[in-house]
């Protein structure tokens, strides 16, 4: 066999469960799948209004991504490593 299977689940938002204070963020273009409305929207009218607030949402968040002030670029040189903790800080 060759190359790789990961799987992994939960919610891309995490929240504390005493409070409204986000504790956790999965986020990856790569690997998402594609947003579905939930199966209570039947009507047109309701899936419609789901995509322009998904589109909306997701504006939003890339532009917090795009922010200079949330970005820490550290330019390596051949043989250097970096070691990022994975659940701490986004990485790309």
């Amino acid at each position: 066999l060759a190359g790789w299977h990961l799987e992994a689940s939960g919610p891309v938002i995490q929240l504390c469960p005493r409070g409204h204070e986000i504790i956790g963020i999965r986020h990856n273009d790569l690997d998402r799948l594609p947003d579905l409305p939930p199966p209570a929207h039947h009507e047109q009218e309701q899936v419609d209004a789901f995509y322009e607030e998904l589109q909306d949402a997701h504006k939003a968040w890339d532009s917090l991504l795009a922010k200079d002030e949330s970005r820490l670029v550290i330019k390596l040189q051949p043989g250097e490593t970096m070691v990022v903790a994975n659940q701490r800080c986004m990485h790309g």
